[in-house]
């Protein structure tokens, strides 16, 4: 959806919808956009295409073709959880894995500071994977939208490992925390 809320087609790698299996690997990471990054994101956002040249953008923007997917996307707070979630719904993704020996806090996902974690967490429910790693992280799922629109929650999931909820952390938060968490 654009700011608008009308659709736009998105241009998605074919390789990763036509995967067979298809594994996300990534550290946990604070987000500028939508709070947390992991899993989820880490393939519906990295799936988009965008232009191999600036030329390309300056078409988009004098013709109104939309040539950059992983720019459109990027429509404030409401918007860019919902097209995460409807990304996501069309993409095959079977196994997260999360390395989480070094984490990324603060203004994330390329400015954030790396900090020592010490989890990891792989689940062929990419979901509960990104839900235990906010959870690891003093991260509210309410405040994840395309989490909370997807419904994430540890349900019907068992662990194997030390009790996690003795090794939680509070990570610092993006400086655009309290405006990017108010998504609905």
């Amino acid at each position: 959806l654009d700011r608008r809320g009308s659709p736009w087609q998105a241009q998605f790698s074919k390789t990763l919808l036509e995967a067979d299996y298809l594994i996300s690997v990534s550290p946990p990471k604070t987000h500028d956009s939508v709070v947390y990054t992991g899993a989820v994101n880490n393939v519906s956002v990295g799936g988009l295409l965008r232009p191999p040249t600036d030329l390309a953008t300056r078409l988009t923007t004098r013709f109104k073709k939309i040539i950059n997917s992983k720019t459109m996307i990027h429509q404030g707070p409401a918007i860019i959880n919902e097209n995460i979630k409807r990304i996501y719904q069309h993409v095959p993704l079977k196994l997260a894995v999360l390395d989480a020996f070094e984490a990324m806090e603060g203004n994330g996902p390329i400015n954030g500071d790396m900090v020592p974690a010490h989890f990891a967490i792989a689940s062929s429910d990419p979901l509960a994977a990104d839900w235990l790693a906010c959870q690891l992280m003093g991260i509210d799922i309410n405040d994840v939208g395309y989490l909370s629109l997807l419904n994430a929650s540890n349900e019907d999931v068992f662990f194997v490992g030390n009790g996690w909820t003795g090794h939680t952390m509070n990570f610092k938060m993006h400086q655009n925390f309290e405006s990017i968490r108010k998504w609905h």
